[in-house]
């Protein structure tokens, strides 16, 4: 068979360009219409993302009149679309759909260079299904429709925004492409500084595989530039150029933004909000909380790297299992035995061993199981030459690793995972899908000739077929979880709100409300017992029942767990609250502060501001005999 036909044979195998897209886009859509406004949790964290942004569109200034530890890009964006929309959950919620459209096309553009219309397709299912809108963990919010920080989701199309640019910089040598890189990474930096700095690295990553790194990394010969694009599969952009225009744009969007933040704070606080979280990076007390030990996994060291271990140990025999459904195939025998083990293994062997599997585990390794694929494709790279195809694997996979270091030896699917623990997951699924032979790598020339064309060919055409093994594992590992959620959380029967800011909780245990269902009754109270000009104020935490009752809080800080009182200090906070005291104040006992290591609000860390609210307000209404959520009056004196 000539080389021409054997070509053509290869390229039948993929379907239309379209196809992928398509399928991933009715997946998105079914996943959103299951969940449909589901996604919020009612007291925790993204009331705060709401707060924020009706605060700023209604005249105030971040950093000063409310205050915030993150950069100030999603808060002025989100009040920007509240001015443009009105501010209401409905707003950001359509606005952040589209945020996580943008996302899974960059997803599915990049993973398509990097492997083929296939693998992109799984890894888009993949996201939708199990990282865009669900829900694992009793709290919500760990999701892209209403996260708990919208520093996330922005970034995380940032992040992305920007390591396509630089693939594109070196598919056509155009410089703008390095601006553009740059300027998208120094807006990921006013976003989340986990996020920016694993972009920086992929993005470094991409940079140095260009003169003078490559001469040496790749063999890259010194005079002429790269081998030629036809050994390498592209050539070299100066380096030069392209990283003082990314670093160069990045750094005049810092400054930017650091000179409009001056026009309304002082130097001091305009630092603080360019910095973001990067300014209390060096508070000891706030990196050492048992939260952040806890989400790290550095709580039980050794009972999590064992875990890890036994995590890889699964992800090698899952990959192991692949190469043994391919052996006949390779070997010109019949596959079709081996394809219906492949389809029919996997979704048997989660069901044999049922819920009582340890599921939330099963990523433990990821970290390892990167850190073997950056070893193995770099290895490709030095013995073979960069191709955009290899550069784009090595981005994301250092970007995939760089996220993975806050949540190092607890890495899971669900709570801080939905974002940082995303690209790893998608890395693993492309590794189980992808074909051997795709549309971007060569075909080995003893395909040209005799009986090893027609074996070869025929191989070529199984490969299609034999990655449904991977394929059946992804399958089955999605459907679990989904399985998980529809058990635990895909009912929420209690109604919240109405209009452009209703959405849907989970009801409670028997004589135990939940916490939608109490603040349902809460809201009923506020309407009814305070003044539509009254000042609220809800301790610790729950700017939610502030956003949906249009009550704001006179005082800059709106939630008091212990990591806001080390950063903005407790006798700060403290002060501001006896110098502009709320007509009303709301005790939320829905939170606990236990897992920061704290007793308790009134106990220890907020025990001063405690008590003087004590002093200072009466309890008019409680929710129930528990009073999980308390309403207080300011006492007239």
């Amino acid at each position: 068979m000539t080389k021409a036909a054997c070509a053509d044979r290869v390229s039948k195998l993929t379907p239309p360009r379209l196809t992928g897209p398509v399928v991933v886009a009715i997946s998105f859509v079914a996943m959103l219409a299951w969940t449909w406004f589901k996604w919020p949790d009612p007291l925790i964290d993204f009331g705060r993302e709401l707060y924020l942004a009706w605060q700023v569109a209604q005249g105030k200034t971040l950093y000063r009149d409310v205050e915030h530890f993150n950069g100030p890009l999603s808060v002025y964006f989100n009040a920007l679309l509240f001015r443009l929309f009105g501010a209401s959950i409905q707003t950001l919620a359509y606005a952040n759909i589209l945020i996580a459209g943008a996302i899974v096309s960059f997803i599915y553009a990049i993973v398509r260079k990097a492997a083929d219309d296939i693998t992109a397709t799984a890894c888009g299912i993949t996201f939708v299904a199990l990282f865009a809108c669900v829900q694992f963990v009793d709290t919500g919010n760990y999701n892209l429709i209403t996260p708990y920080s919208h520093e996330v989701t922005h970034g995380m199309l940032l992040a992305l925004a920007a390591m396509w640019c630089v693939v594109r910089l070196y598919e056509t040598h155009k410089l703008r492409f390095a601006l553009t890189s740059g300027a998208l990474l120094g807006l990921a930096w006013l976003t989340k500084l986990e996020i920016f700095l694993a972009a920086a690295a992929a993005v470094g990553v991409g940079l140095l595989l260009s003169k003078p790194v490559a001469q040496t990394f790749l063999s890259v010969s010194s005079v002429g530039g790269a081998k030629s694009e036809t050994q390498t599969g592209m050539s070299v952009p100066p380096s030069f150029q392209s990283t003082l225009l990314t670093m160069g744009a990045m750094l005049v969007v810092i400054a930017v933004a650091f000179l409009l933040l001056l026009t309304q704070l002082s130097a001091g606080d305009a630092l603080r909000g360019v910095m973001g979280s990067a300014y209390y990076l060096t508070d000891s007390g706030l990196t050492s909380l048992p939260f952040y030990r806890r989400i790290a996994g550095i709580d039980a060291i050794a009972q999590n790297a064992a875990v890890a271990v036994v995590s890889a140990a699964a992800i090698a025999l899952l990959l192991g299992m692949r190469y043994l459904m391919e052996l006949p195939a390779t070997r010109g025998k019949n596959p079709r035995p081996s394809i219906i083990i492949a389809i029919v293994l996997p979704p048997a062997v989660a069901f044999s061993v049922g819920p009582w599997f340890p599921w939330h585990l099963a990523l433990r390794s990821l970290p390892l199981v990167i850190v073997v694929l950056l070893i193995i494709e770099s290895v490709r790279i030095r013995r073979g030459g960069a191709s955009v195809s290899s550069l784009t694997r090595l981005m994301f996979l250092v970007f995939s690793l760089a996220l993975l270091a806050k949540i190092i030896l607890a890495v899971q699917l669900q709570h801080y995972g939905f974002a940082l623990a995303m690209p790893a997951t998608l890395a693993v699924v492309a590794t189980l899908v992808r074909r051997p032979i795709s549309g971007s790598d060569a075909i080995s020339p003893s395909m040209y000739s005799g009986r090893a064309s027609r074996n070869s060919v025929s191989s070529v055409s199984l490969w299609f077929k034999l990655s449904w093994f991977g394929l059946s594992v992804v399958a089955t590992f999605i459907a679990v979880h989904l399985s998980f959620y529809h058990r635990r959380f895909a009912d929420k029967p209690v109604h919240i709100a109405a209009g452009p800011n209703a959405f849907f909780a989970s009801a409670g245990t028997t004589g135990q409300p939940s916490r939608g269902e109490s603040l349902a009754a809460l809201l009923e109270q506020v309407e009814a017992r305070v003044a539509s000009a009254a000042t609220l104020a809800v301790v610790p935490e729950g700017a939610m029942i502030n956003f949906l009752t249009g009550r704001s809080n006179p005082t800059p800080f709106i939630t008091l767990q212990p990591p806001e009182y080390l950063m903005f200090g407790g006798e700060r906070i403290t002060r501001a609250y006896q110098q502009s005291p709320p007509d009303f104040v709301v005790i939320n006992l829905t939170v606990d502060p236990a897992e920061y290591g704290s007793a308790g609000f009134d106990v220890d860390y907020g025990k001063t501001l405690a008590d003087w609210i004590k002093q200072h307000y009466t309890p008019v209404w409680r929710d129930g005999p528990a009073g999980r959520l308390v309403l207080l009056r300011r006492t007239v004196s």
